[in-house]
């Protein structure tokens, strides 16, 4: 069986997918499937539900509003680009 894992790069780094689909190459990770998508805010606060109740919950959540995260899975290849 082979390990995939599940990649989300946040709005405020997507200018750096190209970059950092790069390095995991060169780590010999493969990209096998990828999508540029917004997520919904109940998702998120889902995500981030450990930090509920700090002063910073509401910012950090809905600075995913309206934006673009890319997510990815990756799974081992071969070293080299991670196209």
């Amino acid at each position: 069986m082979i390990e995939r894992t599940f990649v989300m790069i946040k709005p405020d780094h997507a200018d750096f997918v190209y970059e950092i689909c790069n390095e995991l190459g060169k780590l010999g990770q493969l990209v096998v499937l990828s999508k540029i998508d917004s997520v919904p805010l109940e998702v998120i606060q889902d995500h981030y539900i450990h930090h509920k109740g700090k002063s910073y919950f509401d910012y950090m959540t809905n600075s995913f509003v309206g934006r673009a995260v890319y997510v990815a899975v990756i799974q081992p290849g071969f070293p080299g680009n991670g196209y």
